[in-house]
């Protein structure tokens, strides 16, 4: 079991976003934290396989993610894009 935990304020107050079990796909990027993650690899290890050309399943995957990240800390951007590095 992993738990994924964000701070809320400056005192330190945690807040558990999710616990992810180590094959729960949300577990893909916390995994790989400091290092970037190639669409293809986030699409293999999501959902197993060669992702299909244009296929968008990964950007609508990172978008949900942030979406609930920023819900519980709007301040703080965990997850940066990195344009020219792989498909």
């Amino acid at each position: 079991m992993i738990a994924v935990a964000a701070t809320a304020t400056d005192e330190g107050l945690p807040v558990v976003v999710e616990r992810l079990d180590a094959t729960d796909r949300g577990a893909v990027l916390a995994e790989r934290e400091d290092r970037v993650v190639r669409r293809t690899e986030i699409y293999d290890l999501v959902w197993g396989g060669t992702m299909k050309r244009r296929d968008r399943s990964v950007d609508v995957f990172v978008r949900k993610v942030r979406d609930k990240l920023a819900r519980v800390s709007s301040e703080w951007t965990y997850i940066h894009t990195h344009f020219g590095i792989g498909s």
